[in-house]
């Protein structure tokens, strides 16, 4: 009997989704802007998007009224900070100079605000992208040099995450690391940016230009952090959960179950994707590939950085070997089995103008279109059930490293 109503249910939420997808077919709800030129996940563009809106001078014209809600959402947040909105002025990319050798000064700050009394909100965004060897550090290191010292340091990620204690470490003591809460502040996506942009966007209701931006922008940031974008069909769903106790026994029964068919999928596309290497004649390293419990324990303990390892005579030859790698989004690239020059790093930015470097790869860059398996709530993720589709994405990876590859040993 409980299989039967967990059938039911699932055909049931099944025909809720179904409904509102049609309405979104016909009313041009699914369009979204910032999918259609694929800066969904772009982390410079979300910066100057939100450096705009606190810019008093920005392309907006609304002058302070969103940098004050910006404000007022810290103290809401029990993270104050008094700022002069009316002198403020906001920087992206700010530059403050090349990168020492020790990487305790300079790099980029993705947004700067100041006031005429130098006051300084300093924020580092992440969407994806991993942080870099004390990076918090050098930006820690620029406020504490400024004049002023009213400044704070913004962690600003999707979920709230910790930084990594590579970009917190000071020195060589691994117990010398910057302190949360103390040296820095982390913010998130989730509840604070998004409640933000909701303020926005309620006292721009009569600026349909503004308006129609933040709505769009608002939905690209519930697909990243996982919130319902319609909560209209939530409803809908949250009334057919508790109609019985046997609809929310069954719900229950699911969410208990989901966590490993998550695991089951991502395996899946992880043996697929090994099997569609070796028939292209690439070995697979065996002590640095993934198995199923790393898929396991992403899911149930967080953790992540596991994939696989390719080589083939001619990668050897070359001191590298290629890696499909993941964080939370697939990436893949070059690792070095020596130390390799810097023409070799150059070389590789030349085969694609995504491909970064740093201390652990000599370059790499995340497969597009974005496989999210953390949020899992994608077409591309989702799609990765049915066999054939999973197949085609399995093909479009492959064809992509292999191309970078040949490219590289020409």
């Amino acid at each position: 009997m409980k299989d039967e109503t967990i059938l039911n249910l699932l055909e049931k939420i099944k025909q809720i989704n179904y409904s509102y997808d049609k309405i979104a077919q016909k009313t041009g709800g699914n369009f979204n802007i910032f999918n259609v030129l694929g800066l969904e996940s772009n982390e410079v563009k979300h910066s100057m998007l939100i450096g705009d809106l606190l810019n008093p001078k920005g392309f907006h014209g609304q002058g302070t009224h969103f940098l004050d809600l910006f404000l007022d959402q810290m103290n809401e947040n029990k993270t104050p900070f008094e700022l002069d909105s009316t002198s403020t002025v906001v920087e992206v990319e700010k530059n403050i100079g090349l990168i020492n050798d020790d990487k305790t000064c300079g790099g980029r700050l993705d947004i700067y605000l100041a006031d005429k009394d130098n006051n300084c909100i300093i924020i580092e965004n992440k969407i994806y992208a991993t942080d870099q060897e004390k990076q918090l550090v050098r930006y820690y290191n620029y406020g504490e040099s400024l004049k002023n010292e009213n400044y704070i340091l913004i962690y600003l990620n999707l979920s709230g995450e910790d930084p990594s204690k590579y970009s917190i470490q000071k020195g060589n003591n691994e117990n010398d690391v910057l302190v949360k809460n103390k040296d820095f502040t982390i913010l998130n996506y989730k509840t604070f940016i998004l409640p933000w942009l909701e303020k926005c966007l309620a006292i721009s209701n009569h600026k349909p230009y503004i308006r129609e931006i933040l709505t769009q922008y608002i939905s690209i940031i519930n697909n990243l952090t996982g919130q319902p974008n319609n909560p209209e069909m939530s409803e809908d769903i949250v009334t057919k959960l508790t109609e019985s106790k046997e609809n929310l026994e069954a719900a229950f029964e699911i969410q208990k179950h989901l966590t490993e068919a998550k695991i089951e999928i991502q395996w899946l596309f992880w043996q697929d994707l090994k099997n569609a290497f070796i028939k292209e004649g690439f070995n697979i390293s065996d002590d640095n590939s993934v198995d199923k419990d790393d898929v396991e324990k992403y899911y149930k303990k967080g953790e992540k950085w596991y994939g696989l390892s390719i080589k083939n005579e001619k990668l050897t030859n070359k001191n590298t070997y290629f890696r499909v790698e993941i964080e939370h989004n697939i990436y893949f690239g070059f690792k070095t089995t020596k130390n390799n020059s810097s023409d070799t790093i150059t070389q590789i930015k030349s085969i694609h103008s995504d491909y970064k470097n740093n201390e652990h790869w000599l370059g790499w860059r995340r497969y597009e279109p974005l496989i999210n398996f953390k949020s899992f709530n994608t077409n591309e993720v989702l799609n990765l059930v049915n066999k054939n589709k999973r197949e085609n994405t399995i093909q479009n990876i492959l064809d992509k490293c292999i191309s970078d590859i040949n490219s590289f040993l020409k």
